[in-house]
C-alpha cells in the first residue's frame, strides 16, 4: 500500500504531526550531536547522506524519490553527492569497453 505524498510518515502518539522541535527534544539532538564532535550536523544531512547511499547502493532514483517522499526525481537529484568512486568505476568500465571494442575491429 503507498502512502499519499501529503501525509505525513508518523505521527506522534495522540495522532498529530511530529514537528522538527518535538523530535529534537525527544531525541535530545543537541546533546547527541555534541558528544559526537559534530554540533553542527542536522537530522537533513542524515536524510541527505542517506538518499546518496541509496542511489550508491543501486537504488533506482526514482525509488530512492519514492522513499523521500519527494513528488519530482529532480528534486531527489539535489539531495545526492555524487561519490567519486562510482565516478571512477565508471570512467574505468567505459575504457575496458573502449579497448575491446578496438581490439575487436
Amino acid at each position: 500500500m503507498r502512502r499519499a505524498r501529503n501525509l505525513p510518515l508518523l505521527r506522534g502518539p495522540r495522532g498529530g504531526v511530529i514537528t522538527s522541535a518535538a523530535l529534537r527534544n525527544a531525541t535530545d539532538w543537541d546533546a547527541l550531536v555534541a558528544s559526537l564532535g559534530l554540533p553542527g550536523l542536522r537530522r537533513r544531512d542524515l536524510r541527505y547522506a542517506g538518499a546518496t547511499w541509496f542511489a550508491n547502493a543501486g537504488v533506482p532514483i526514482h525509488v530512492v524519490s519514492d522513499i523521500l517522499g519527494h513528488a519530482s526525481v529532480e528534486t531527489t537529484r539535489a539531495y545526492l553527492h555524487t561519490d567519486n568512486t562510482t565516478l571512477q568505476n565508471a570512467a574505468v568500465r567505459i575504457n575496458e569497453h573502449l579497448l575491446e571494442a578496438t581490439m575487436d575491429s
